[in-house]
């Protein structure tokens, strides 16, 4: 690739980054309760022929995806105390991700 070619590229790359951090931060934190109603609106969408199974499909891979995250988290509490509980010298704490803002997590 040519120099012109790559600053393009990056250029491209870094508008397109900008733009997701903006949608990013309209966005609101998603609890397990608001994916669940999410999950089943979608149904009642696909059944009424709202969306196409295409659609239906895709949002299902997404929600797995936050629940699998939500899913990583308790895990890793567990293991913290597990650690906490023979000796290790490991604070357990479950993280509040379902509350927070998506700019702060920690």
């Amino acid at each position: 690739m040519r120099s012109a070619e790559k600053d393009g590229e990056a250029v491209f790359q870094r508008k397109r980054t900008d733009k997701i951090f903006k949608q990013l931060n309209k966005m609101e934190p998603v609890n397990t309760k608001s994916l669940l109603v999410f999950l089943f609106n979608q149904m009642e969408k696909l059944n009424k022929g709202e969306i196409d199974w295409q659609t239906a499909n895709a949002q299902a891979k997404l929600a797995s995806q936050a629940s699998n995250l939500l899913n990583y988290e308790l895990k890793r509490t567990i293991v913290e105390m597990r650690l906490h509980a023979i000796g290790q010298s490991v604070q357990p704490r479950l993280r509040e991700i379902e509350s927070k803002k998506f700019d702060n997590t920690i």
